[in-house]
């Protein structure tokens, strides 16, 4: 029968598995946003089912209310075509049974399972359930190492054959059944009380568990049989059979022995009795500690013949001592406190802080690790193994970190580089790829790759990616296929830091299929983040959405926990911010900004860029109040991390000036842009890329300021510095090119803001292709320069080019849109085609209107543009109520330019005469007034001059104003 479609709210994705009970389906719970199993009983059972609903129902909301790592959770049940369906926690591992026939297990691995199984059963009983049915496949072993039990007896049915075949049994049974029976369970498993049809507890589960771990223990059951008849018959006999060898300790043997008794009385009191039983040290002073040797192993890795000696946990993190000491933490800080540079000295103690706190985290990861599987036994010796590559790896990066802040040039970035090392306590979870064993040459070879990362974490981007290049030219065909990735992974992850998208797609993508086909969740999580940028970089918004998509796959998959889920939503709003989506953009992130104060506390240092992007979309929603208020948390977050002069706080207050440029604040933009770059000549000097970035921005706060030679001067300066240091095509030079271009445009110099604005549209095109958004804007940019010169057959020709990729890139409704429109407004006003430019105009404003509503200033220099071509075409009714309008609206943020005022009333003075001579006076009068004191275009102050003396002249003697008839 073919897998139904959809099972209550769910959708079902596939089958899992089937038996004689039922079938079990991977489905998807879009309300939840996860994956789950859900078990659908056969038909043949209807009748039993419904006699025993009540039951099932009531232990299913037990279990349902019961959350443990060891207990495959319950969500619900529920009725689906006659039959029940049961959903629960969808768990990608190996039944019990798989586990052992995969590879030999020692008596300490085995151990550690069932201490996990035994906690999840005492668990399960504290909430009154019993299992009923403990046997090797109902006992799962994840990927992760966690053993969880499933299949408590929630559908147990009345009917007797049904009651042979364990409930949700994917495989044949080990023991061949030939004979009816009444009883619940699977018989090579269960209680005495259970084939004699006696009342059960939790000491039946206590039998049934002792079964199944004599059995893992030994290899075989300890009442054999392979009959219902037969296994009654060893059962009632009442001794288990010897054990097969004696490599399991004594008092091991006892405490499991002491489960089997057939009288319950006689059995342990209950699971934490049992539990306590096992967990003793048999040898006392003589465990063997072979596992806990790969916590022992230095950088070098392999493996090492231990001989048995006391356990003691602290020692497992003496390999701390290869890397981490009193004397490279001094090396370090002095190196800091001696620079010449401020903000080093600054952030010595805090650095010093944080060297201590990560080796004290890793020390104690490194005892937990060995604790868990020795002392505790809740871990297998396997997953020690894997928690010991992975500390490895962890020690690595901190070994490289330590090597590049050798050199106080790094001291920029140390503190974040420091916070954002992987935390030494995922290692408790580690990745599927750190299963690997790795041999002693592998371990150089990773220490390279971590030098990559530490580069990239303290912003040397070039080096970075030299170091990653050199690597992949000189390892080519030596790696195996998870180094392979991990090494396409960081020169990717380089490219991209780079601006070498080309390379870094090329890198990521096998990177990200080759870590879902293994199921390394964790890595193809990076990859697809890191892509997701790579397409946001290029403008392609809807393949970053679709990166996204799959990074929220691979992290609900991997269950990567909270810090993975905000740096998720993090990316997801920059992208929506790239793709002028910045409500869209908001929500994801105070979704990520929740999770981190959550994890982090309020003033954690990770929030700092939260609330940058954050102010960044509120600035684009219009809300620059809020938007300022989010630049000055990430200020004050920076500045208690870093202090006064770390070159960090300028970015915030870059960000603050920008906001205040919209609110027509350009002289307090001006105050903030003037401290940055003060902050920036102390770090970095006068020639260098950031001194420059902080001089084009006072040159566009001087602008505004229309303090043009000031504004000629900051950009020129900006422009050769950055033309000297990063060469001529440059993408931040073609920045520095815009501004001068639209200076130009401002003193009237159209045809020098062609030529400027053509060469920076050049480099543009050639550093991002002639597809990506912000050649859109560089095409836009340009067809304002040329119209203004005059071509307007070349500015028309930019237009459609600049739509053309905004149609393909960009949401309709975007107010990226609405420029184009008024832009083809002014081209036909210049033209001379007055109602075609009527109808751009009006379409403007309709579109702008369906955003912002109709009482926005942002509709002002709309319809003071749409009377102005209504008054040229006649229509001086319509130019007064498009003019009238417009001086109606709330202020703008940001102060309209003298002669655009001075324009306004130029033309609602022409448009009201004769009608409203007094009135017309008055608005010509504001005209001459909004120029005084303004550098303003002679032109226009005089042909507001004459329009105000050829009034007078048309002034009777006896002309007064006259009042209003009611």
């Amino acid at each position: 029968m073919p897998a139904p479609s959809r099972i209550g709210r769910f959708v079902v994705l596939r089958v899992l598995g089937a038996g004689a009970m039922g079938v079990v389906y991977a489905a998807y719970d879009a309300k939840l946003d996860r994956q789950l199993a859900i078990k659908v009983l056969n038909h043949d059972y209807r009748g039993a089912l419904e006699r025993g609903t009540s039951r099932l129902e009531r232990e299913a909301q037990a279990l349902a209310r019961l959350s443990h790592p060891n207990v495959v959770q319950v969500y619900e049940v529920g009725s689906v075509e006659g039959g029940i369906y049961i959903a629960m926690e969808l768990v990608v591992g190996r039944t019990l049974r798989e586990w052992l026939t995969d590879a030999p297990r020692d008596w300490g691995a085995v151990l550690a399972v069932f201490m996990q199984v035994g906690a999840g059963l005492q668990a399960a009983h504290a909430s009154g359930v019993i299992h009923r049915d403990i046997k090797p496949d109902n006992i799962v072993v994840g990927e992760d190492g966690r053993a969880r039990v499933l299949d408590f007896s929630l559908a147990a049915p009345i009917d007797r054959q049904a009651e042979l075949d364990a409930f949700g049994d994917m495989r044949v049974s080990s023991v061949l059944i030939t004979q009816d029976g009444g009883f619940v369970g699977t018989p090579a498993y269960m209680s005495p009380e259970q084939f004699l049809g006696t009342p059960t507890d939790a000491r039946s589960d206590q039998f049934s568990f002792g079964v199944t771990l004599w059995e893992a223990l030994y290899g075989e059951r300890p009442f054999p049989g392979a009959t219902v008849e037969q296994i009654r018959a060893a059962l009632l006999r009442g001794r288990p059979v010897g054990p097969a060898h004696d490599r399991v300790p004594a008092a091991i043997r006892r405490a499991v022995e002491r489960g089997l008794q057939i009288d319950p009385g006689a059995r342990h009191p209950d699971f934490t009795a049992l539990l306590a039983a096992l967990g003793r040290d048999p040898y006392r002073n003589h465990k063997l500690v072979a596992g806990a040797a790969a916590l022992l192993l230095v950088l070098g890795g392999g493996a090492a013949f231990v001989r048995p000696a006391p356990i003691d946990c602290r020692q497992a993190a003496a390999g701390l001592a290869e890397v981490y000491g009193p004397a490279r933490r001094d090396d370090v800080v002095e190196a800091f406190t001696r620079s010449h540079l401020p903000y080093a000295r600054a952030s010595a103690p805090a650095l010093a802080g944080e060297l201590e706190h990560y080796a004290a985290r890793w020390a104690r990861t490194a005892e937990q690790a060995c604790v868990a599987t020795h002392i505790r036994h809740e871990a297998s010796s396997e997953l020690l193994d894997r928690r010991g590559d992975c500390l490895r790896d962890r020690l690595r990066e901190f070994d490289a970190l330590l090597a590049v802040l050798a050199d106080p040039a790094a001291a920029e970035r140390a503190l974040p580089a420091m916070r954002e090392l992987t935390g030494p306590e995922r290692c408790m979870r580690p990745r599927a790829a750190e299963g690997r064993g790795e041999a002693r040459e592998v371990g150089p070879l990773r220490a390279r790759l971590a030098a990559v990362g530490a580069r990239l974490a303290a912003g040397d981007d070039a080096r970075a990616l030299a170091l990653a290049q050199s690597f992949m030219s000189e390892t080519t065909g030596l790696l195996e296929p998870v180094l392979k990735d991990e090494a396409h992974y960081w020169r990717g992850r380089a490219a991209l830091a780079g601006l070498k998208l080309d390379l870094a797609a090329d890198d990521l993508h096998p990177v990200f299929h080759g870590a879902i086909r293994r199921g390394d969740d964790e890595l193809g999580f990076d990859a697809a983040i890191a892509l997701a940028e790579v397409a946001s970089r290029r403008a392609q918004f809807a393949a970053a959405e679709e990166w996204l998509d799959h990074a929220e796959d691979a992290l609900q998959r991997g269950q990567l926990g909270e810090a993975h889920q905000a740096r998720l939503e993090l990316r997801r709003g920059e992208a929506l911010s790239d793709a002028g989506r910045p409500a869209e953009a908001l929500v994801a992130l105070e979704r990520a900004l929740t999770t981190l104060q959550r994890t982090l506390g309020p003033d954690a240092l990770e929030l700092a860029r939260v609330h940058l992007l954050r102010g960044i979309a509120l600035r684009d929603l219009g809300r620059v109040d809020e938007a300022l208020l989010a630049f000055a948390r990430d200020e004050e977050l920076l500045r208690a991390a870093f202090g006064e002069a770390h070159p960090s706080v300028v970015v915030p207050l870059n960000n603050r000036g920008a906001a205040l440029l919209d609110l027509g604040r350009a002289d307090e933009a001006l105050a903030l842009f003037e401290r940055g770059l003060q902050i920036r000549l102390r770090a970095y000097g006068r020639d260098h890329p950031r001194t420059a970035f902080s001089l084009s921005q006072i040159g566009e706060a001087l602008t505004d300021l229309r303090r043009h030679v000031a504004a000629e001067e900051a950009l020129r300066e900006a422009l050769a510095i950055r033309v000297r240091i990063l060469g001529p095509d440059h993408p931040d030079v073609a920045e520095t090119l815009t501004g001068l271009g639209n200076l130009a445009i401002e003193q009237d110099r159209p045809d020098e803001a062609s030529r400027l604005l053509r060469e920076a549209l050049r480099i543009r095109e050639a550093a991002y292709g002639d597809d990506h958004d912000i050649v859109a804007s560089a095409r836009r940019n340009l067809a304002d320069a040329l119209r203004e010169a005059g071509d307007l057959e070349a500015a028309e020709a930019e237009l459609g080019r600049a739509e053309a990729i905004w149609n393909a890139h960009l949401p309709a409704g975007h107010p990226k849109f609405e420029t184009l429109v008024i832009d083809r407004g002014r081209l036909a006003e210049a033209r001379g085609q007055l109602d075609a430019a009527v109808g751009h105009y009006t379409r403007a404003l309709e579109l702008t209107e369906a955003r912002v509503g109709r009482e926005d200033p942002k509709l002002g220099p709309i319809l003071r543009a749409l009377g102005h071509v209504q008054l040229q075409r006649g229509d001086r009714v319509a130019a007064v109520a498009a003019l009238d309008r417009a001086a109606k609206l709330p202020p703008p943020r940001r102060a309209v330019a003298p002669e655009q005022v001075a324009a306004a009333h130029f033309d609602m003075s022409r448009a009201l005469w004769p009608e409203d001579q007094v009135r017309a006076r008055a608005e010509a009068r504001r005209a001459a007034e909004a120029l005084r004191g303004s550098p303003a275009d002679a032109e226009q102050r005089r042909a507001i001059e004459a329009w105000r003396a050829g009034l007078e002249v048309r002034r009777g003697p006896t002309e007064e104003a006259s009042p209003k008839r009611p």
